[in-house]
């Protein structure tokens, strides 16, 4: 009488990864996001850049974060902020929209950052 041992006890699988007992081996089901033999990979998910505009990645568990520069949201940093949308500049002043916030050109006779003094 020959027993195949539970090559399964303790769980040999890391990050989550289930465990199958096999005839003196095992294999190991990976949760999305992890590989290899026993799950022990992380992959990448920054490995293909997916952030733009020179956001940084910071990579997770099946999954990853964009930390972006200033002026730019969106989960791939790919919204560009029009600082000018909320229309801060007083007194028919032209607004100019930039990397990390707005100039107000001001009409004649107004002045300061949004052309409210005069």
């Amino acid at each position: 009488l020959c027993v195949d041992p539970d090559d399964c006890h303790p769980n040999p699988c890391q990050y989550g990864g289930t465990c199958v007992d096999g005839l003196d081996d095992f294999t190991c089901l990976c949760v999305p996001g992890t590989t290899g033999k026993i799950c022990h990979i992380n992959i990448n998910e920054c490995n293909s850049n997916p952030c733009r505009n020179n956001g940084t990645c910071v990579d997770g568990i099946n999954g990853f974060t964009c930390r972006c520069l200033e002026g730019y949201i969106g989960a791939h940093c790919e919204v560009d902020v029009n600082y000018c949308d909320s229309e801060p500049c007083m007194n028919n002043a032209t607004c100019v929209d930039e990397q990390d916030g707005f100039t107000c050109i001001c009409a004649p006779g107004y002045t300061g950052p949004t052309c409210d003094g005069g």
